[in-house]
C-alpha cells in the first residue's frame, strides 16, 4: 500500500487545495481595492473567512469552493445580538441570489466587494 492514497484522502486535498486558492484570489483582490480585512475563529471551531467592515457595520464573507452550507455564517446571522453582524456574503461557484441577509455572489464578481 506504501505510497497509494485512497479516494477520500485524495478528494479531501483536492477540496482544501480549491479552498485555499479560492482564499488566495480573494485576498488578492480586497489588497489590490485597499480593503481591509480580518479572519474570524472561535475555539468552538466556528470560523468566518473575511471579516469587513461596510458603512460602519461588520459584514462577513465566506468562501466555498465546493457547493454546500455555510454553518458559520448561519450560526452568525441567527445570533446578530450577539455578533453584530446583519449580513453576509457568500462567495462560490453560484448564480446571485439573496436568503434573508446572506446575498450569494459567483466568485468572479468578488472584484466588486469594494463597491458593496
Amino acid at each position: 500500500m506504501g505510497g497509494k492514497m485512497n479516494r477520500k484522502k485524495i478528494t479531501e486535498k483536492y477540496e482544501a487545495n480549491m479552498h485555499l486558492y479560492t482564499l488566495l484570489d480573494v485576498v488578492s483582490s480586497l489588497q489590490e481595492n485597499g480593503r481591509k480585512f480580518h479572519y474570524y475563529h472561535k475555539e468552538s471551531g466556528l470560523e468566518i473567512d473575511f471579516v469587513l467592515r461596510y458603512k460602519g457595520e461588520c459584514v462577513i464573507v465566506e468562501c466555498k469552493a465546493q457547493s454546500g452550507n455555510a454553518k458559520s455564517v448561519q450560526t452568525i446571522l441567527k445570533h446578530t445580538e450577539k455578533y453584530h453582524v446583519n449580513h453576509a456574503i457568500k462567495l462560490g461557484d453560484y448564480n446571485v441570489g439573496r436568503t434573508g441577509a446572506l446575498l450569494t455572489l459567483p466568485f468572479y464578481m468578488g472584484f466588486l466587494l469594494t463597491d458593496l
